[in-house]
């Protein structure tokens, strides 16, 4: 199977058709590593960012439903990364960096029955994280801003939004956030959702990842709705009722406290987890829920075995119903930039 591809386009893609993965290596040995899971609309699929060390990092494609395997990449050697997919199915937007060019990176557009992508952010800046709005319409994506205070520079991020019909593009927050997490919208509606950390608590001397909700249409519209509940990384079904959180927990042992890091999914009222780690157990890096909130993606490491890992986990009506190892990714060395 191959895709047919445009003569403009300056990219690479392969198809490879991999035995099954249940457990098995199935793209490398070693030195790589994974992140930033998402699934495609029709979930049959599941996208992310794949580094290989030596090389750039690529989008990989896997499918749920069989074995096959796609890789995006850039046949100018850039980067690309942090896939996302439209509700319809037909677009994938990623951040592509270039390489040697100043640590910038932009957003590409992939209408994936042409495999024509197009920029949609201006050079000379560092966009990352998008998502695309209900209707398809919009990106809504986080812009990394510097800040300079004499000889001293530092970092800081908000969302902004760009439409995909005008190309225009407005700032949805004005908060300068230390750390983000990609906004997600609650269903219909023109609000997203994120994890965010704005700075030192005066009160507890630490810092805290709180859970907000912004209007995209309205720049002064940001609420905080958890705090201090050490929740982060929120993602959403396409309803908008079932929430997916990571959350730090502390439990004691002999009055020694160890750190687990599980996933919680809130339905409404109703809060359950469907991930709990172990002493010892592989730790949750990140989790993102299905666009119909039956299943999730959990992207775990074993650092004892280094190696991480994606599981495909049922949603069940109390715990765990079952649980499927994607592929085994060691992540004995981070990939070069």
């Amino acid at each position: 199977m191959k895709c047919a591809l445009s003569p403009f386009l300056r990219f690479f893609v392969a198809l490879l058709i991999l035995s099954s993965c249940m457990g098995k290596e199935t793209m490398s040995t070693s030195n790589y590593l994974v992140s930033d899971p998402q699934f495609t609309a029709d979930e049959y699929s599941v996208g992310f960012t794949y580094c290989q060390r030596g090389s750039p990092c690529m989008i990989v494609v896997r499918s749920l439903r069989n074995d096959v395997i796609t890789k995006f990449k850039d046949e100018n050697g850039n980067h690309w990364r942090q896939p996302a997919f439209s509700r319809d199915g037909r677009y994938m937007v990623f951040q592509k960096t270039t390489v040697g060019g100043g640590n910038f990176s932009k957003l590409m557009l992939m209408d994936l029955a042409s495999m024509e992508v197009k920029s949609i952010t201006r050079d000379n800046e560092y966009a990352m994280l998008p998502s695309f709005s209900h209707n398809n319409s919009e990106i809504v994506f986080i812009k990394e801003l510097r800040l300079r205070r004499g000889n001293v520079e530092s970092y800081a991020f908000d969302f902004f939004a760009i439409s995909l019909v005008s190309g225009l593009e407005r700032k949805i927050t004005n908060r300068r956030f230390l750390r983000i997490s990609r906004p997600y919208f609650l269903g219909e509606s023109a609000k997203i959702i994120f994890s965010a950390i704005e700075g030192l608590d005066p009160v507890r001397k630490v810092v805290i990842e709180d859970i907000f909700i912004a209007d995209a249409d309205n720049v002064k519209s940001i609420e905080t709705i958890k705090k201090y509940d050490e929740r982060g990384q929120p993602s959403v079904d396409y309803t908008g009722n079932k929430i997916l959180f990571i959350i730090n927990d502390v439990i004691y042992k002999n009055r020694t406290p160890y750190y687990e890091v599980n996933v919680l999914l809130q339905d409404g009222k109703i809060e359950k987890e469907i991930h709990r780690a172990g002493t010892g157990d592989a730790r949750v890096l990140q989790a993102v829920i299905s666009p119909t909130g039956k299943e999730a993606i959990i992207l775990l490491e074993k650092s004892e075995r280094d190696y991480a890992f994606l599981k495909l986990q049922e949603i069940g009506g109390n715990t765990t119903m079952s649980e499927i190892k994607i592929c085994l990714l060691y992540t004995s060395d981070a990939a070069d930039e």
